[in-house]
């Protein structure tokens, strides 16, 4: 077991032990950041085991080898202007650590929408006015989806520790709450009533061609335009079939000199032509719409078709 999953391990029992008090506002912040800082962790332990120097903000050899190998050098190495004895060795971001983990991990693909709103909800605890959270959203990720990510981690991983950490009556209780809060929330059940709603809306427009024309040019207005931190792409709608529009939210690093890397995490999809809305994480992991786009200074070409209502 690498060094990230030991980390992780003390963070979730940290975070379990909420199970066991009546947790205040901001208690339930501080076990939510215990969560939030597991995650990372775990992500970055799934990179670890790949390769070491994925975790690293600076890959290169000069950068990572004292990092990695400082005790396999031989002792002339020090005269070499080709490594840095000053590297810090910084690790990547969270959300970098998720935008690489889920291409070799099901579990951070399969949650990968929940994944980046916790680390959206870690950074405002970190970086913002703690009353920009949404703490309904926040208890119910930590009531509901504290087991089941977790759960799911340790049997991909085979790390039974990480739920082998937190005493089994309280893990069983943990168990019991999540699966009556996912009852209640009935997800399929939601959506396919949500997703019937919005088709029935597109159908007592479809005739009105001036209305589709306006839709017609305010989407495609959008497909494939970019500003600095958004980026917009055309998708299937899951109701109407029309086309919809996804919003991406872009980050980029610098991983070598001259050489920038972006990636983009899905916000939410959009669809004109039905109104339709899914911005919830939960429903767009159900709904399995694209998570990311990963491109190294290449255009991503949207292959989408026009509709013609013309």
């Amino acid at each position: 077991m690498n060094k990230f999953y030991k980390d992780s391990i003390a963070f979730f029992k940290k975070t379990s032990e909420r199970s066991s008090l009546l947790p205040s506002e901001i208690d339930d912040i501080m076990f939510f950041l215990s969560f939030a800082l597991g995650i990372e962790r775990i992500l970055k332990g799934i990179l670890f085991d790949i390769n070491p120097i994925y975790v690293l903000q600076e890959q290169s050899f000069k950068d990572s080898a004292p990092i990695l190998y400082k005790d396999k050098f031989i002792k002339e190495h020090k005269k070499s202007k080709e490594i840095n004895v000053k590297a810090t060795g910084d690790l990547i971001s969270y959300r970098d650590a998720l935008n690489k983990a889920r291409h070799f991990s099901e579990s951070a693909f399969k949650h990968s929408s929940l994944l980046f709103a916790i680390s959206n909800y870690r950074d405002i605890i970190v970086h913002c006015e703690l009353d920009k959270l949404d703490i309904i959203k926040l208890r119910e990720i930590l009531n509901k989806d504290f087991v089941i990510i977790i759960s799911s981690f340790s049997k991909e991983l085979e790390i039974p520790e990480l739920i082998e950490c937190i005493d089994p009556t309280l893990f069983n209780s943990m168990k019991e709450r999540s699966k009556k809060i996912s009852e209640e929330k009935k997800i399929e059940e939601v959506i396919n009533k949500k997703l019937l709603h919005h088709k029935n809306i597109w159908l007592s427009r479809k005739s009105n061609l001036e209305e589709l024309k306006r839709i017609q040019e305010k989407t495609f207005s959008l497909i494939d335009t970019f500003t600095d931190k958004y980026s917009f792409e055309g998708l299937v709608c899951p109701a109407c079939e029309n086309t919809a529009i996804v919003t991406f939210e872009n980050e980029y690093e610098e991983i070598a000199e001259n050489v920038r890397e972006g990636y983009s995490f899905v916000t939410d999809l959009r669809c004109y032509y039905c109104d339709l809305v899914i911005d919830d994480s939960q429903e767009m992991d159900y709904l399995e719409i694209e998570q990311s786009l990963i491109w190294e200074q290449e255009e991503y070409e949207n292959d989408l078709h026009r509709e013609d209502y013309t």
